[in-house]
């Protein structure tokens, strides 16, 4: 223990601050709409503190990246933030402070992506997109050289959709419309069917862990199949109203799901589907829940985030669990 508290004491001093434009650690990012550039508010990011349960506007697109975006993923060392663009067929990249420019575009071979969890990064770090224009999904190797076709409509890739992990750079892909299967793709040509999700099910979002639990969100009702095996299915929670702007994503260290229903927030336990509504993403403005991230921490920022979520599993044990 009291080495424990000598490596926090260490983390929380003058040498290890982070950085001025660094992202928080354990912060939610969340993608907002305000409809077509030219009748309002261009598209926004905002950032949900799950601790203080505030928020704020924390990045806007400029008017010549204008157009609709959804999807959300960091990079893989954390200090980025990506978003996928349909308008302008676009991957833009966020800064800690804010700051917006583009990392790919059509030049790249992009054609309107588009979709909640659209963007994923494999252990590799090899950058997967729903290039939903072309009914395909493309592979940036390691974000260097052009991008691969990772898969095609023959795989079963229809518009939108959310990808997850399947490990062995297999990847998770569920078209976002009603009746349609969830995929685990290997790679051209390499597509088998997961599963099929009970009834009339639209599937909205989807993440996996590090142990490979695949979480699925579909008409307000979260799925876990464990350790990537189909038949384990089982309904861990369900929401009120209908489908909607929905997104999921889990925590760095899978204690925690973490939903954007519209502008409300919400804490799911991903073992028993116990749920902490955390509050709402305050805007005016801007339709909240197309994409959502959480930051990822640094060794010493992990401490510290571990006590956060520490700290926000005991205030909520009684909801959560």
């Amino acid at each position: 223990m009291r080495h424990f508290i000598l490596l926090l004491m260490f983390c929380l001093s003058p040498f290890a601050e982070p950085a001025f434009a660094d992202f928080i650690p354990g912060r939610l990012y969340v993608s907002g709409s305000a409809g077509p550039c030219d009748e309002g508010p261009n598209q926004a990011v905002f950032e949900f503190d799950p601790v203080t349960r505030e928020s704020r506007m924390f990045a806007q697109l400029p008017e010549e990246i204008c157009g609709f975006m959804t999807g959300l993923a960091f990079t893989p060392d954390g200090s980025r933030l990506r978003a996928s663009v349909w308008d302008s067929s676009s991957i833009v990249e966020i800064d800690g402070d804010g700051s917006i420019s583009v990392a790919y575009d059509h030049t790249d071979g992009l054609a309107g992506p588009y979709g909640s969890n659209n963007l994923l990064y494999d252990d590799d770090g090899d950058l997967y997109v729903v290039n939903s224009g072309a009914d395909t999904i493309l592979r940036f190797p390691q974000d260097a050289g052009p991008p691969e076709v990772f898969a095609t409509g023959a795989d079963g890739v229809i518009f939108a959709g959310p990808l997850a992990r399947a490990g062995n750079n297999q990847v998770y892909y569920g078209a976002q419309s009603i009746r349609d299967p969830i995929y685990r793709i290997s790679g051209p040509g390499q597509s088998e069917i997961f599963d099929w999700l009970p009834g009339d099910m639209r599937l909205s979002s989807m993440v996996s862990d590090a142990a490979g639990n695949l979480f699925v969100l579909a008409n307000r009702a979260i799925f876990r199949y464990d350790s990537g095996d189909p038949t384990t299915r089982r309904q861990l929670t369900t929401f009120g109203g209908t489908p909607g702007d929905t997104v999921i994503t889990i925590s760095p260290d899978g204690r925690v799901l973490y939903a954007a229903l519209g502008s409300g927030m919400y804490a799911i336990n991903p073992s028993t589907g116990g749920s902490e509504f955390l509050g709402t993403v305050t805007n005016p403005t801007h339709e909240i829940g197309w994409g959502l991230a959480v930051a990822v921490p640094e060794p010493c920022a992990g401490i510290l985030f571990g006590v956060a979520a520490a700290l926000l599993a005991r205030s909520c044990r009684g909801r959560l669990l």
